[in-house]
């Protein structure tokens, strides 16, 4: 072989290791790239309300800031009116994972149960900020309140609180203000705890129903009256089935978005307090002016309409109160540690007193 053929070949021999070299370095910065590319974190939040009711703006709002604030590192995906889940299936498909998190009431049944300390009946709340406020207090004199979440694998990560709950009876012209009244009536109610709470009432009979159950039965004449809230009363139901009404604030219930404690824990991660803060913030933005505008639209329909309204004066809210103390002294018996729960019932009862 000559010396000429022998340097050709071996600058062919060169040229071919700097192109394999090349490409594979090459190949490694692509893949490299392609490994650094952030991944997008998907949430998915469930709703059981029309958008007509307030909790529904305010999370699909919640989940629209916390997708917009989160620079591309996560998506919100919020099915809302039940698509997804009922008010009633909520807790167990977060619980185990099926979606990330949604609108939740809490409930005694679902092991929720010192934070029902706000949920008790006629313990002299006046306001739906006065809730809030306390809670929130408790919450940190408390940290039992929210192990009950944790313990289970969950997260409440804000909450409002919906107006008190009132009758609503098929019957016009009805004027219930002492509890006598109720004896024999069956009382329709969307919340475990509030069918407990009116079974106290002499001769009252409880029925609870699912969101989805609601008009059916109201078509069907179930029941003698529905206990709920009066923004609910005007958004969701309507004024085609009951003609009046008696103002009693029974209980005012919270409502809030329970996560997955392994979902809410990642979103975190991503976005940071500041951002779940300030979604929480918006929620109660939305959730409080649409109630109130909701409120004031109720009593301008019932005035409308010639309802008749029963506003309990404060004497004849004892007598109703009268019969919650067996309810109360059950509650605090029933907790796993009935000191921990007396506690919690003096300690609301102190901080309602000084408000």
């Amino acid at each position: 072989m000559t010396k000429r053929i022998l340097f050709i070949l071996l600058a062919l021999v060169l040229a071919l290791s700097l192109s394999l070299i090349g490409c594979t370095q090459e190949g490694q910065q692509e893949e490299e790239e392609e490994e650094e590319e952030p991944e997008v974190l998907e949430i998915t939040l469930s709703d059981h309300n029309p958008p007509f009711a307030a909790p529904n703006p305010a999370i699909v709002a919640y989940g629209a800031y916390i997708e917009e604030h989160s620079d591309g590192k996560v998506t919100v995906d919020v099915h809302t009116g039940g698509e997804l889940y009922s008010d009633v299936e909520l807790f167990g498909a977060v619980k185990s994972g099926a979606v990330d998190g949604g609108n939740y009431v809490p409930e005694i049944g679902d092991g929720i149960y010192y934070m029902q300390v706000m949920n008790l009946p006629f313990m002299g709340f006046t306001s739906q900020q006065m809730v809030d406020d306390i809670f929130w207090d408790m919450v940190d004199a408390h940290p039992e309140i929210m192990e009950d979440f944790t313990d289970q694998g969950l997260f409440l990560s804000n909450m409002v609180v919906m107006p008190g709950y009132n009758l609503n009876f098929y019957e016009e012209g009805l004027v219930v203000d002492d509890p006598a009244d109720l004896n024999g009536m069956q009382i329709c109610a969307m919340e475990g705890n509030l069918i407990t709470i009116l079974e106290y009432l002499p001769g009252v009979t409880g029925i609870q129903l699912a969101f989805p159950d609601l008009a059916p039965s109201f078509e069907s004449g179930l029941g003698d009256a529905f206990a709920q809230h009066y923004p609910f009363q005007i958004a969701v139901v309507g004024f085609d089935y009951f003609k009046s009404h008696t103002t009693a604030n029974i209980i005012y219930t919270p409502i809030g978005i329970l996560w997955n404690k392994a979902s809410y824990d990642a979103c975190l991660d991503a976005v940071g307090q500041s951002v779940m803060d300030g979604a929480a913030q918006v929620y109660a933005d939305i959730f409080y002016p649409m109630d109130a505008d909701t409120m004031n639209w109720f009593y301008g329909e019932a005035e409308a309409r010639g309802d008749t309204i029963t506003v309990l004066d404060s004497t004849q809210l004892a007598a109703f109160a009268a019969y919650m103390t067996p309810w109360i002294d059950d509650w605090i018996a029933g907790a796993d540690d009935p000191a921990t729960a007396q506690a919690l019932y003096e300690d609301c009862q102190a901080m309602i007193a000084a408000y």
